[in-house]
């Protein structure tokens, strides 16, 4: 199945399965979880960034257990720093 990647702000190059913004489809299993999907961008699953799948924040700790369907949208951002 397919879902919609969004990587907003994050350090360092694009993962090679996303555009040069961060941006792309990519295929996963069925019954992939968010973590699933991390893991196959080479992101580690307990990244600290805002997760959310279809605008619905995904706390940490539930990354491992929120299962992906066709068409959803995973967006990453990570916490604002500044001094």
């Amino acid at each position: 199945m397919k879902i919609r990647v969004k990587l907003i702000s994050m350090d360092g190059v694009a993962p090679s399965l996303l555009d040069e913004w961060g941006e792309g489809n990519i295929d996963v299993p069925a019954g992939a979880t968010v973590c699933d999907a991390l893991n196959a961008l080479g992101i580690a699953p307990d990244t600290e960034a805002l997760t959310m799948v279809g605008g619905d924040a995904v706390a940490l700790p539930l990354r491992a257990t929120q299962i992906l369907h066709d068409g959803d949208e995973l967006t990453l951002f990570p916490p604002i720093q500044g001094g």
